[in-house]
């Protein structure tokens, strides 16, 4: 495995646990999931009004926004630890 790949895999690894944190620990996010379930039952039913082409490109445009959501997280986490690490450095903790 490539030292890429091992971060990846860590950063994918944290990620997911503290998403479930928060999922079981906020209100704020139980509430957003709950209207996400409801939601994704309306949207089931008026895909299944489209035809087989109209479903597949709001089915595509979907997983290609969820994979650049994920990809926007992994970044975002890892500058996050950078910036924590030029912290920990300027405050001569590092």
């Amino acid at each position: 495995m490539s030292m890429q790949e091992t971060v990846d895999m860590f950063v994918d690894e944290i990620l997911e646990e503290h998403l479930r944190r928060l999922q079981a620990e906020s209100e704020e996010c139980q509430d957003i999931n709950r209207r996400l379930l409801k939601l994704s039952d309306k949207v089931q039913e008026h895909l299944n009004t489209l035809s087989d082409n109209q479903r597949k490109v709001l089915t595509d445009y979907s997983d290609t926004r969820n994979e650049q959501e994920g990809a926007n997280y992994n970044y975002l986490y890892l500058a996050g630890l950078k910036d924590s690490i030029q912290i920990l450095k300027f405050l001569e903790v590092l």
